[in-house]
């Protein structure tokens, strides 16, 4: 089984939000998490150590993937730390522009 913590901004941006849930038959759950306007009962503000541990052992040895834009990708290892997480354990991909090249002053 899966968990799959899907964090956006609001309900409005959360592409393939259902063809992750329609995933629920081969074990994969998704728990969304909106920054803000959360729908009730949903998971609202950003994804911390608290809402991991409320859905899994992340100490069990099964690994973690991490993916977005940079800025998330921190974040999330932050929270990763704190639920203790074994390094070993953890698969991280950032996404976004690619960082641009150092200027030079052309004076070398």
């Amino acid at each position: 089984d899966i968990v799959v913590f899907y964090g956006n901004r609001d309900p409005e941006c959360m592409p393939y939000l259902d063809e992750l849930g329609a995933m629920g038959s081969i074990g994969v759950r998704v728990v969304p998490v909106y920054e803000r306007d959360a729908p009730p009962g949903a998971a609202a503000g950003l994804i911390s150590p608290e809402l991991v541990e409320r859905y899994v052992d992340a100490r069990d040895g099964r690994p973690v993937l991490v993916t977005g834009p940079p800025l998330m990708v921190t974040a999330m290892e932050s929270v990763l730390d704190e639920v203790r997480v074994p390094q070993d354990a953890r698969l991280i991909e950032r996404f976004g522009p690619a960082p641009r090249p150092a200027r030079t002053s052309g004076k070398e």
